[in-house]
């Protein structure tokens, strides 16, 4: 039921009730701006995107908490991604403004408002992004007809230069890369570090293989090694040439007695 009804100030009013039966009305000084309105609800109503007026009254600082709540899929890292773009540059510009207040123009304005400040593209895009989810929960839910973010313009991102290395360039990374793991080796085995030490740290599968390598730089253990059967050798030869071991404890209590 709509209709238009000219009151005694000289306006007229224009009204109508929606599916629910609730009244809803507006005033004009016109009579054709208070049909073109009628009109306008009327085929609102008629293809399904009308919207009641009061659901749209809420601000979109009340609306975003409501709109995070039912995120429930999102990552955490994720989530704390949304609440700080919602606290930093959305809710500032937006937080105070009725979801039907907000406009494609709006929104615009203030992509490029952000642009102006400095802000990247990619930090924009992203932005944009969150505030535009917040809007189509509003649309799904019938507080909007149509979601004002939408087909706003918005800066490209910039691609990073991708550098590629020369087959030279290649040649010197793998030379330095390898002469990091023969400095490594050498200097564990100069430590002391012995065979089975390198080749786990290096990642060698078998001793046979780190050997095979640096082998030469075993060199020095094995001659420790040598020197010290040489003198195991002989100390034994100097104990067959001079008897038994004596202890030497018990030799000087000996030498104390009367």
């Amino acid at each position: 039921m709509a209709n238009i009804a000219k009151r005694s100030d000289g306006r007229w009013r224009a009204r109508y009730r929606d599916a629910a039966g609730r009244e809803h009305s507006r005033h004009f000084k016109r009579k054709l701006d208070a049909q073109n309105w009628l009109d306008s609800v009327t085929t609102a109503v008629t293809t399904g995107s009308y919207v009641d007026p009061r659901l749209s009254k809420i601000t979109v600082g009340e609306w975003a908490p409501r709109w995070l709540a039912t995120k429930v899929n999102l990552k955490p890292t994720t989530r704390v991604t949304y609440e700080i773009l919602l606290n930093k540059h959305v809710l500032p510009a937006w937080g105070d403004t009725r979801l039907a207040s907000v406009t494609h123009e709006g929104v615009a304005a203030w992509v490029a408002a952000l642009e102006a400040r400095g802000l990247s593209a990619s930090s924009i895009r992203q932005t944009h992004r969150v505030f535009a989810l917040l809007l189509g929960l509003a649309v799904r839910d019938g507080r909007l007809a149509r979601n004002p973010a939408a087909g706003v313009p918005l800066p490209r991102a910039v691609r990073a230069e991708q550098v590629y290395l020369t087959h030279a360039q290649v040649d010197e990374l793998a030379n330095a890369a390898g002469e990091s793991r023969h400095t490594a080796a050498s200097l564990a085995i100069a430590a002391g570090a012995n065979v089975k030490v390198v080749q786990t740290m290096l990642g060698h599968k078998s001793a046979t293989m780190t050997l095979d390598l640096y082998g030469h730089l075993f060199e020095n253990q094995l001659d420790e090694v040598a020197d010290a059967m040489d003198a195991a050798r002989a100390a034994a030869d100097f104990l067959r040439t001079n008897g038994s071991v004596v202890d030497l404890a018990t030799r000087k209590e000996a030498s104390k007695s009367p």
